[in-house]
């Protein structure tokens, strides 16, 4: 515990903090907001296993794409890739919102439901890839205290989770 507590104030540790806690921010809002803002909002909770299922499978499959990629080429790229997904699904959503607003965005997105399974995967990309990079990070920059650097990773991600699903929406 001691050890762990010590790795959390590291200045290293400090740095990565808003990384771990956006990613745990964004499953939050996964899990949160995207099931209960979108899918159940425009196609009802009948949905919601079936986006969530291509989100579990578009995970995997991003997690092990990512780590070929990153073995391959040089990890900024696959970070790139990450936050690209990402910004690109928030900005879709975002536009929406913008374009039709007063919550007709829902009826837009109940009209053409395959943007539900855009945003699930993009969502999936964007978690491989960030769960990816930090635990590369955190292997490399903790090599001595890897068990205290990973508990750190889990810390963060909780706390953005528990503000993303307490706080967002």
């Amino acid at each position: 515990l001691r050890e762990t507590l010590a790795t959390t104030v590291d200045s290293k540790m400090l740095l990565l903090m808003p990384g771990l806690l956006y990613l745990g921010l964004e499953q939050g809002f996964t899990v949160a907001d995207f099931t209960s803002q979108l899918i159940t909002e425009s196609k009802g909770t009948e949905w919601i296993g079936f986006v969530l299922a291509l989100f579990g499978v578009a995970n995997s499959i991003g997690s092990a794409l990512a780590g070929r990629i990153a073995d391959k080429w040089q990890k900024r790229y696959v970070a790139l890739i990450g936050t690209l997904a990402h910004i690109l699904c928030y900005a879709i959503i975002l536009l929406l919102m913008w374009v039709y607003p007063d919550g007709q965005y829902i009826v837009y997105i109940r009209d053409n439901y395959w943007l539900l399974f855009i945003f699930s995967i993009l969502l999936a990309i964007g978690d491989s890839v960030w769960n990816l990079i930090l635990a590369l990070i955190i292997s490399a920059l903790f090599t001595d205290r890897l068990e205290s650097g990973f508990a750190n990773l889990r810390l963060g991600q909780s706390v953005g989770r528990t503000s993303g699903i307490t706080s967002l929406g």
